[in-house]
């Protein structure tokens, strides 16, 4: 017989090896699994294939089922060995790639046969058994019920032949003789599904009851496919469901309860005695080997047999396994794969079972988790994205990106560990139209390199003007591409000329003075760079360059884009209660700021100081861009589009003593701005008070007063404290369960005085 087995063996192998390239004669004699099934099967016919990533595509399922565990999509080698006396086979799948075996199963072939019907007597059936009962009654939908089963299942599987199982359910015929169920219709039909199967299949019962609980969902609906996955006939339970015989044994099931008194779910008797210890496997297996008379091998020898607590190998349950005394417990390799227990001819073995894109292994077994998916993964705010939030492989939100207003974009992207969505806000220069970032573009004001007039570059919000670095030179910006090109030096020395104003001029045009303008309104041609100390300006189109501190020295108009800009550090602009005033109200269109920090993010700070300014009728009154170390102290924005906006990059701000009030957006908007002080302000009228989008905001002992909403923390937890907030439509408002520090707040007149915000105190009407 063995020498029979060697020559199927190598007589198919050799006939495999025409068409693929592996040695399988060498892999199944270093195989013990192999070998151990051909001396115990010596007639099985062996066949090798090799399945290509599109047959194992389409046979996916069927290879998880066969394996009992998630298989990945590849190349395999499978060797399957079949002895159809037994109805035995080997199946072992091999990774055509690296030759490691992937999966191993023995399963039990389905035969087809015909069932013969035949006479059975009384005095045939034997007599009772007088074996121990176990008798559980539950609420078929109830979670800890389902917790017991599992206990129960293993004990009952062990022992089987020495215990009689029974299950009962609780529930109630009312006096229109309706049946109820505390939950619902879906348990009724459950409860009646359960019993067919219990009558018809007792030994899959467990299995159907395993398969429909992994998606509670659906139930009682996913029978039929559980069914179908175990083995069930469908026929023969679908029959006893819908021909009224489901409904007669669940009748006769609640009367058993009744009769027993029993109201709660779980609850068990073993032998007739209320079981109320712990409902683990081994003291449900102490529990019940107490009362069987003659100790099989499974309660002996201190449970020195191989003992699993789990009926079979999922990954989505923690198990334990029991040999020598010793109890190895199912373990996480990692966060995608569990390391699973479990029993092979009386010795613990185990496997690494994947936990796939929507799972998680936590604790020893693959639990649903929240699982993002991001078709921008970049976050390109060029393009329309869309986050799917996925929980056990079921869509459960979808998130478009969107315009939050013409200006802004409102991101959506995966967080790194991919459980979450997370919302970024964009500034868009050139505008916001259906979730994207319309395409900005490089413009230049003198087209290019002309070294005798003087040009302004912009981009993405930043411009560069051509200045003098010397009396005979001067650096002139361009556009490379779609950006700003890097500053070039020119030497207006090269052609007779000298440079002033950011311009090569003939050396004779220097001697003239040109006119001071009398117009409150500054040309749009008339930028000019001022350096030095205690300089005065009584004009807009300022550029700071220089350390230095620079007075207003009367109030100032403007159309053009920037009234006074700052491109040095350690610069302070005392503007001595002066107005400085733009075209907001009148034309909302241009982008307007009354003063703009053009920040270079020095290493020690820019060190630039606002003080004792009026600024009215500007769309950004200051606006903030990679500078470090800025104090906004005691002035007053009002009527614009923002009052304070600190754009990306900008660190280290104080705010106070300010009085910011009736924009049309927000008072102080901390878009990009870490570490902010925002202190002792009044913002009032605007539609939104304070803005905190990123962390390290502090927020203390302000007036914040008849805003939409008086402070906003999105992305961010920031410290609010000592705030009177009065009179918005919400005092505090988080817009994602952000969890801020809050505490000492004044809150009346609210509509509601917080919202959203995590944490304590609790958000309520009253308590902000």
């Amino acid at each position: 017989m063995k020498l029979n087995a060697c020559l199927i063996l190598t007589f198919l192998l050799l006939l495999a090896s025409c068409t693929i390239d592996f040695d399988a004669a060498e892999f199944i004699k270093g195989n013990s699994y192999a070998q151990e099934f051909l001396l115990q099967y010596p007639n099985a016919g062996i066949k090798l294939v090799r399945l290509s990533i599109q047959q194992t595509s389409d046979m996916i399922d069927e290879i998880s089922e066969d394996c009992g565990l998630e298989m990945e999509v590849k190349e395999y080698y499978r060797i399957t060995i079949n002895d159809s006396e037994s109805g035995l086979r080997l199946v072992i799948y091999i990774d055509a790639v690296t030759q490691e075996t992937s999966c191993l199963v023995k399963k039990q072939s389905i035969i087809p046969g015909e069932l013969v019907p035949e006479e059975i007597s009384v005095s045939d059936l034997p007599e009772p058994s007088g074996k121990p009962r176990i008798d559980l009654y539950i609420m078929s939908l109830c979670p800890y019920a389902r917790e017991m089963m599992k206990s129960i299942s293993s004990v009952v599987t062990l022992l089987d032949q020495y215990v009689e199982f029974s299950i009962n359910y609780i529930a109630e015929v009312r006096e229109d003789d309706m049946i109820w169920s505390l939950n619902g219709q879906n348990e009724i039909d459950q409860d009646m599904i359960q019993l067919c199967a219990k009558k018809y299949d007792p030994a899959n019962f467990f299995g159907l009851f395993y398969c429909q609980f992994r998606s509670v969902s659906t139930i009682p609906t996913n029978w039929i496919s559980c069914a179908e996955q175990e083995g069930i006939d469908v026929h023969t339970i679908e029959a006893c469901y819908e021909d009224g015989e489901g409904e007669q044994l669940l009748r006769a099931s609640i009367r058993e309860t009744e009769n027993r008194g029993v109201k709660s779910s779980p609850t068990l008797y073993i032998n007739g005695v209320l079981y109320n210890d712990e409902v683990t496997y081994f003291h449900l297996l102490d529990a019940v080997c107490d009362v069987i008379e003659e100790e099989p091998e499974g309660c002996q020898g201190g449970f020195r047999t191989c003992l699993d607590s789990e009926t079979q190998r999922v990954g989505k349950v923690k198990g334990k396994v029991t040999y020598l005394d010793e109890v190895y417990y199912d373990t996480c390799l990692n966060d995608d794969k569990v390391k699973e227990v479990y029993c092979k001819d009386g010795k613990p073995l185990y496997v690494y079972i994947s936990c796939g894109d929507y799972y998680k292994c936590v604790d020893g077994a693959c639990v649903a988790d929240w699982f993002c998916r991001d078709s921008d993964p970049d976050m390109d705010k060029y393009n329309k994205g869309t986050c799917k939030i996925y929980y056990g492989g079921e869509v459960k939100e979808i998130l478009e990106d969107e315009c939050q207003d013409s200006l802004f974009l409102r991101e959506r992207y995966c967080e790194e560990d991919s459980s979450s969505v997370q919302t970024s806000v964009i500034r868009c220069f050139a505008g916001c139209d259906d979730g994207v970032c319309l395409p900005e573009e490089c413009i230049d004001s003198d087209n290019g390199f002309d070294y005798h007039k003087k040009g302004r570059v912009t981009y993405l919000g930043q411009a560069s003007e051509d200045y003098c670095r010397t009396d005979i030179g001067l650096v002139e910006y361009y556009c490379s591409g779609d950006r700003i090109g890097g500053g070039q030096y020119y030497l207006c020395s090269n052609e007779g000329k000298v440079c002033r104003n950011g311009a090569c001029v003939d050396a004779a045009s220097t001697t003239t003075t040109q006119s001071s303008t009398t117009s409150s309104i500054t040309p749009t041609t008339s930028t000019t760079t001022t350096t030095g100390a205690g300089f005065a300006i009584s004009s807009c189109g300022r550029v700071l360059r220089e350390s230095g501190t620079y007075t207003l020295t009367k109030d100032v108009s403007f159309s053009t884009r920037i009234c006074i800009e700052t491109t040095g550090k350690d610069i302070t602009i005392d503007c001595q209660h002066h107005t400085i005033s733009g075209i907001f109200n009148q034309n909302p269109d241009p982008i307007q700021q009354g003063i703009y920090i053009n920040g270079t993010y020095y290493y020690d700070g820019d060190n630039i100081e606002i003080k004792n300014c009026h600024i009215n009728n500007v769309m950004y009154g200051i606006y903030s861009r990679h500078a470090r170390n800025s104090i906004f102290n005691d002035n007053t924005i009002t009527n614009g589009l923002e009052g304070i906006f600190l754009d990306v990059f900008s660190d280290s701000v104080d705010v106070t003593n300010n009085v910011i009030s009736d924009n049309t957006r927000w008072g102080i908007n901390c878009f990009g701005a870490d570490n902010v002080d925002i202190e002792n302000n009044q913002v009032s009228n605007n539609d939104g008070g304070i803005y905190a989008g990123e962390d390290s905001v502090f927020i203390g002992n302000n007036i914040i007063d008849n805003n939409d909403e008086g402070i906003l923390a999105i992305n961010s937890n920031p410290t609010i404290t000592s705030n009177t907030i009065t009179n918005n439509n919400v005092g505090i408002k988080c817009f994602a369960g952000e969890q801020p520090q809050r505490s000492g707040n004044a809150c009346s007149g609210n509509t509601k005085a917080c919202e959203g915000c995590t944490g304590e105190p609790a958000c309520d009407v009253d308590n902000c």
